[in-house]
């Protein structure tokens, strides 16, 4: 049950990745966002981003919104820059290139589950090897 797991998770990371890189936000036009809220989660693991941080930002009148950890308290109405996908308006991201690096992330952990496994295979078959 857990190859079968890691296989999927595998796949699915591998996957994720490669729509990521494909995504590449580093040409993405930017636009003018506004803080909609910013709470404190002290139930956050990452200690270094405890804010929960919600922002909205208009493309061609529609309205998107987008959401964020971050370290610091941002004041609800506090004006920030965000980068969307043209093709995409809702996807937005903080800073341009933010999509290549979850891209190279998902690739590698996708590569790990699935080269692990295949070790762990081949290793199983050279030991099970009448001499």
């Amino acid at each position: 049950m857990i190859k079968i797991f890691l296989v999927l998770f595998g796949i699915g990371a591998i996957y994720y990745g490669i729509d990521a890189l494909r995504s590449d936000s580093s040409n993405w036009p930017s636009v003018e966002a506004t803080i909609a809220s910013s709470r404190y989660s002290a139930s956050s693991s990452d200690p270094l981003n405890n804010y929960e941080v919600e922002y909205a930002y208009q493309v061609n009148n529609t309205l998107y919104s987008g959401y964020f950890k971050n370290d610091s308290n941002l004041q609800t109405g506090n004006k920030i820059t965000v980068y969307y996908d043209p093709k995409s308006p809702s996807t937005s991201v903080r800073s341009r290139g933010e999509m290549v690096l979850s891209g190279v992330l998902g690739i590698l952990l996708g590569l790990v589950c699935l080269g692990g496994l295949g070790w762990g295979e081949i290793k199983a078959r050279m030991t099970n090897q009448p001499k």
